[in-house]
């Protein structure tokens, strides 16, 4: 894997984190 392209993946996943949580905040509100 390149430097590129793990950086590319774990700004992915924490952003799907973050999104993930607001989503389910949101309902839960």
């Amino acid at each position: 894997m390149q430097k590129e392209e793990v950086s590319f993946l774990g700004c992915f996943f924490f952003l799907m984190d973050r999104g993930y949580i607001l989503i389910s905040g949101g309902v839960v509100r």
